[in-house]
């Protein structure tokens, strides 16, 4: 275990080398022009953006590349939300969550534990093969990941999906956020997993699939590090998917298979022309 701890703390001490080279530029840039950043995330929070959106938007005003702009917004906002996200989240109007229905808290706790459990066994047994710095880079690396597992759930629970006058607004925490016109939406349908061709949006198994109208354009949704999907069919984690399809007064009522048949067929929403 020691020698494998050891060839990944080296690893990861050229990773955190470069990673803190990168940030150190970073930092000089966004203190250079504070101000375009603060005009940037202005306009961004005032035109309804999440924060972490905003975030990003700001830092890349500084002039630093899209995906280190999205990069350093995700890692502030994760550190943000295990700090400070341990909160319940305010009651919202038209918003459902999204981080329960597969458990994920459950798993990034246990996660979570077993790192907190295994550090100090790895930190001792590198210091004691004569390796202290290793011994500490690993710690941080562990302590790192237990705050990126904290702050993801907490994020994922002051999100979710929220359905406003004329969108469906995507605020995944910091893995996706989007919005797709609730005029483009042609079907809203209960499933078991993302099906072939969708976007997987999903926290471990999809329960909801939302499809755009044929004639629709496609919608590009943001996410971790700058990634970006376009897809014109979405796959969804919903804590409650009945709530999540009745929330579509555009679409056909929500409503059972027909008792008498004897094949399932899924329940859904669709347009009425």
């Amino acid at each position: 275990m020691a020698v494998a701890a050891l060839v990944v703390a080296r690893c990861l001490a050229s990773t955190l080398a470069v990673a803190a080279s990168v940030e150190l530029v970073a930092v000089a840039l966004i203190a250079l022009r504070i101000r375009r950043a603060r005009r940037a995330w202005r306009a961004a929070r005032a035109g309804g953006l999440p924060r972490v959106d905003a975030l990003d938007l700001a830092l890349a005003a500084t002039g630093l590349p899209a995906r280190v702009a999205a990069g350093i917004a995700a890692e502030l906002a994760i550190v943000g939300y295990a700090i400070g996200g341990w909160r319940a989240p305010a009651p919202r109007a038209g918003v459902i969550t999204s981080h329960r229905t597969n458990g994920w808290p459950l798993y990034a706790g246990v996660f979570a534990a077993l790192v907190v459990a295994e550090a100090p066994v790895g930190h001792l047994a590198l210091a004691g093969f004569g390796h202290p710095t290793a011994a500490w880079i690993a710690t941080a690396a562990s302590t790192y990941s237990v705050v990126w597992l904290i702050g993801d759930v907490h994020a994922l629970r002051h999100g979710g999906v929220a359905v406003t006058a004329d969108a469906l607004e995507l605020r995944l925490g910091v893995r996706w956020r989007g919005r797709i016109p609730l005029a483009a939406i042609a079907r809203v349908t209960p499933c078991s997993g993302a099906p072939a061709g969708a976007a997987d949006l999903s926290i471990l198994g999809a329960n909801v699939v939302v499809e755009l109208a044929a004639g629709a354009a496609p919608v590009t949704v943001r996410g971790l590090l700058g990634r970006r999907r376009t897809a014109r069919t979405f796959a969804l984690s919903i804590d409650d998917a009945d709530a999540f399809a009745q929330m579509f007064p555009q679409l056909n009522e929500y409503s059972s298979p027909p008792a008498a048949s004897t094949t399932s067929t899924p329940k859904s929403f669709a347009h009425t022309s």
